[in-house]
């Protein structure tokens, strides 16, 4: 079950929605970061990812692997579905010990927010909630910190999350954290190539055209265990039809 921020910064509803979230009936992708994992080598069968950045290519940008077919005004995520999920980087809840949890405001998904609302800010339970207010302070106290995006299959990838809004000097709101991030996996996704994936490693999933989309994931929750450094855990809707 995915770890909820601690009992004097969790919230309530938080925390009953993710009590209601069985990851251990879902289909598991765990991370780098579970019991009796390793990290810092090339993925093999024994090891899921590296730890070490890829090299820097710019192919073209990713594209969508479906036409832009909706015209009314569904949600864009309208055809996710809770029955297709899959949680992908469950780290380990007592090892990284504070989190911050994206809720949906509308369905008919429940399991965290797709990236096609976060890049937008938009649908989220709390978006105006400040890191502040989501983490305790020895965790929320840095103005910036590092993001890893981890994804089956590829080298891991740093890139820097700006943890306090520069026009006001406060804590960015859990909307703008999940903005950020999205952004982020975006840059992630559109800068590998062929060449990054290895497809011989443990539960390798292939982004691509051919393979998982942007579309398709959804954020569940950025942990850490020191406010230094975020992961992410996504839940994958691994069904495309779209109706």
């Amino acid at each position: 079950m995915p770890r909820s921020p601690s009992t004097r910064y969790g919230n309530a509803s938080d925390d009953q929605y993710y009590g209601t979230w069985n990851t251990q009936s879902m289909p598991q992708y765990p991370g780098p970061h579970t019991a009796g994992s390793s990290s810092g080598s090339r993925p093999s069968q024994s090891q899921q990812y590296a730890m070490q950045s890829a090299p820097r290519q710019m192919p073209p940008p990713h594209q969508s692997s479906r036409a832009p077919t909706q015209v009314d005004s569904r949600p864009p995520d309208y055809w996710h579905n809770d029955k297709d999920m899959m949680c992908v980087n469950r780290g380990n809840a007592k090892e990284y010990p504070y989190s911050v949890s994206f809720r949906p405001t509308t369905g008919p998904c429940r399991f965290g927010v797709a990236l096609l609302n976060l890049e937008l800010g938009l649908r989220m339970v709390n978006g105006e909630g400040g890191l502040d207010q989501l983490l305790p302070p020895p965790i929320s106290r840095f103005a910036h910190a590092t993001l890893l995006v981890e994804w089956p299959g590829y080298r891991s990838e740093s890139y820097i999350l700006n943890l306090v809004d520069p026009r006001t000097r406060q804590h960015i709101t859990r909307a703008q954290l999940g903005a950020q991030a999205t952004q982020h996996f975006k840059n992630f996704i559109n800068t590998r190539t062929e060449a990054h994936f290895f497809e011989d490693s443990d539960n390798a999933l292939l982004l691509s055209v051919d393979g998982v989309s942007y579309e398709q994931v959804r954020l569940a929750e950025l942990y850490t265990k020191d406010g230094m450094t975020f992961h992410m855990q996504f839940a994958l809707n691994v069904n495309y039809s779209v109706v």
